[in-house]
């Protein structure tokens, strides 16, 4: 059977650390957990704790908010650049074996560039050589991402499909049509479509439980079989995305989580 995941909440109400959200996650069903590392986050703790639930971790969240310096070299550059590479260390350290990373931020990135590319060619190149698979992660624009992967033909590193992005961002872009068979993760969760305008752009991003907002589902389970695509089926949700949320017990919405993430599943065999 396909295995579920489920990504560290944030914003997680009642507040709780990481570390104790795993027993949690396993708990309710889930066999992966997958965490951020933006700013030195103890994954030696996640990992042991892991190990003792006996749940796997799938990836590292690599930091994101320096992004857009990939593409135009600046002040900022060769700082993110160091913190891909120790994101991608700390993954070979404790045998997590992908990686997820943002192409780019926000909505008028820096245009695609040689240098960009070149950038992103290295990374996958030092990601390769430490066992570790990027999976590059759908955002605002569509020509980042294809032009990462385009460049990037390794299929030892490969696409992260994160429905709600597509939807809220790029509903025009049909991702998996163009990259689906780049197909290696997947952040799954729920939205309205696109935002009132793109200076509001981040009101579409809400991460909402499947079947809480308007996203096709059934066509997003068609895409999943089409693309031939074993792999888990990873969530990526909010605790913030609705005021209802915030009347659950973070237990109560694991398990809401994990019985919505058994119908998608299903929809995908």
């Amino acid at each position: 059977m396909r295995k579920l995941g489920i990504t560290q909440l944030h914003d997680a109400k009642p507040r709780a650390l990481a570390v104790d959200q795993i027993k949690m996650i396993k708990d309710v069903g889930f066999d992966l957990c997958s965490f951020k590392y933006y700013n030195n986050e103890p994954i030696e703790l996640y990992a042991n704790e892991a190990a003792k639930c006996g749940i796997g971790i799938e990836a590292l969240h690599a930091k994101n908010i320096d992004a857009n310096s990939l593409w135009k070299e600046n002040e900022g550059t060769k700082g993110y650049i160091d913190i891909i590479k120790k994101t991608i260390d700390t993954c070979h350290d404790f045998n997590i074996g992908k990686m997820v990373m943002h192409t780019m931020l926000d909505n008028n990135p820096p245009p695609v560039s040689e240098f960009g590319i070149n950038n992103f060619l290295m990374i996958a190149s030092y990601a390769k050589e430490h066992n570790v698979h990027i999976a590059f992660e759908n955002m605002e624009t569509p020509e980042h991402i294809k032009a990462v992967l385009n460049a990037v033909k390794d299929n030892y590193h490969g696409l992260c499909w994160d429905c709600g992005h597509n939807y809220g961002y790029t509903p025009n872009f049909d991702v998996m049509s163009i990259l689906g068979d780049r197909l290696m993760a997947t952040h799954i969760h729920d939205n309205f479509g696109l935002a009132r305008d793109w200076d509001h752009w981040y009101e579409a991003d809400i991460h909402l439980l499947p079947f809480d907002g308007n996203y096709d589902f059934k066509t997003y389970a068609a895409k999943i079989k089409e693309s031939g695509y074993k792999g888990p089926l990873t969530f990526e949700l909010s605790t913030e995305g609705k005021k209802e949320y915030g009347l659950m017990s973070l237990l109560e919405f694991f398990q809401a989580a994990y019985k919505r993430a058994c119908v998608i599943r299903d929809m995908c065999e």
